[in-house]
């Protein structure tokens, strides 16, 4: 029992120099600066392994940029991507600090192994918060979670599709509507960083749920967290790692740290419904779709059959949507990610970006009135926030509040009552600067609500009137 306690404090001594070599770097007060360093881990079992990560300061203050590479180590093109940066960043150009994880898991590189780490097995990816004394994956997570994430201000994971995956690439964020503030940031983080896909994700994590995910571990943690996934099927696709490089380049030059941007896409697509489908049966996958073709509720997207040929089962699309990404080679076993089809909760509108709601002050305020409606059924709060004026009045048949605090107290309310919300625009008017929408509101896929919204609109085109009215169906 000694040795064992012995060398379990050995462990942790370990743990502890390792951290001690990051904050010596990153806690140094000499700019510019920049060091190249790695961590070795070792688990009880005997497994080691070691993290490269990079600090790099600017001439001047700023914000600390974090960006981690290879959490899965057969998703190339964000790797590559990530030491093209590397290369390329000029230190003097640079405001504030990156902190740079290029390869996480680098057991799983230089084995070439897809989604685990070979030494214990484990998907870093679904470890998290970590353990300080746990296997070699937690104990990597453990340090992330501990030591990086801390201390960074904007923290992106860069992920690709694995060996048998194939994915369009997207930029996604997490809907937090507990922290408002970094959740806005990392919608605008997304719009800017030139993808044509933006998706975000519902967020339900108490404060007390295991994260799994890196990303969302820092999403947990209060941080301005978003993710990028670019590169598919294991294989480095120069065009993605440029777009990956681009990116990065663009979020860098949103925070004004490094002004190396293009700017946004012109034709951005907004996805937040996110449903999967799985597998049942163990054997040979079949599918003409790619990620990216549009589906149809109820259309059969792929099946499965045993080794002799006979069909086991068959995949159908549970809705209209888009497919994310997808199980793109033979070999299938039980609960296997089949696809990921993604759709918009209102895909029959076109809604203006983040830009756009402090541009718009002369356009339709029809389109604003799409965008608050659209964030509404989000249950967006930090986007509701941001067209909201100061001096809002908002008042339905329940109750009649003052002030923005006060409107967005109720709203987030609601957004906590619910766990969907769908809004149909049946008519829309506008007369100046008042709009009347006529809407079927479900709630929770059951409860249908037919609601008209008076909204009215400043000069500057924040909402400074919502009058909503309970009215009934044509039924």
């Amino acid at each position: 029992m000694r040795r064992f306690t012995t060398f379990l404090f050995l462990l942790l001594l370990h743990t502890a120099f390792g951290q001690n070599i990051f904050q010596k770097a990153f806690n140094t007060d000499i700019r510019p600066f920049r060091e190249d360093l790695s961590i070795s881990f070792k688990d009880k079992d005997g497994n080691e392994t070691s993290m490269p990560f990079s600090i790099i300061k600017g001439k001047t203050d700023g914000p600390v940029f974090t960006i981690i590479a290879g959490i899965h180590g057969f998703e190339y093109p964000p790797i590559v991507a990530v030491q093209a940066i590397l290369k390329e960043i000029d230190i003097d150009r640079l405001k504030g600090t990156l902190i740079v994880v290029p390869i996480a898991n680098t057991t799983s590189f230089y084995a070439r192994t897809p989604f685990i780490n070979p030494l214990d097995r484990k998907n870093l990816n679904n470890v998290f918060p970590g353990k300080e004394d746990g296997t070699i994956s937690e104990k990597i997570g453990h340090f992330i979670t501990s030591s990086i994430i801390p201390v960074s201000d904007v923290f992106l994971d860069v992920h690709g599709g694995d060996a048998p995956e194939d994915l369009i690439p997207f930029v996604c964020y997490y809907n937090n509507i507990k922290k408002p503030e970094q959740t806005l940031l990392a919608k605008k983080l997304s719009e800017k960083s030139g993808f044509q896909y933006v998706i975000s994700y519902p967020y339900t994590l108490s404060d007390t749920d295991a994260a799994k995910y890196t990303f969302k571990q820092a999403v947990q943690d209060g941080k301005t967290a978003l993710s990028i996934e670019c590169g598919k099927l294991g294989n480095v696709q120069e065009e993605n790692v440029n777009l990956i490089k681009k990116g990065i380049y663009n979020m860098l030059a949103t925070m004004n740290m490094y002004q190396n941007g293009t700017g946004p896409h012109p034709n951005m697509i907004y996805y937040n419904n996110q449903s999967y489908i799985r597998s049942s049966a163990k054997g040979i996958f079949y599918s003409d779709f790619k990620a990216g073709d549009s589906v149809k509720k109820n259309e059969v997207v792929g099946y499965t059959t045993d080794e002799f040929g006979t069909v086991l089962e068959e995949y159908k699309s549970p809705k209209n949507g888009i497919i994310l990404y997808k199980l793109a080679t033979p070999p299938i076993n039980v609960d296997d990610m089949v696809m990921c089809i993604s759709s918009n909760t209102d895909i029959n509108n076109e809604y203006p970006t983040f830009d756009k709601i402090t541009n718009m002050t002369t356009s339709s305020r029809k389109e604003l009135c799409k965008l608050y409606l659209q964030r509404y059924a989000q249950k967006d709060l930090a986007g509701v926030e941001a067209i909201f004026a100061e001096d809002i009045i908002l008042r339905d048949w329940k109750i009649r509040v003052e002030g923005k605090k006060k409107a967005l107290k109720e709203t987030k309310k609601n957004f906590e009552a619910a766990k969907s919300i769908e809004i149909e625009i049946l008519e829309m008017h506008q007369d100046k600067d008042t709009v009347a929408a006529e809407l079927k509101i479900t709630v929770n896929e059951t409860e249908e609500l037919y609601v008209v919204d008076v909204i009215t609109f400043n000069s500057q085109g924040l909402i400074t009137s919502i009058r909503a009215y309970l009215g009934r169906g044509d039924e």
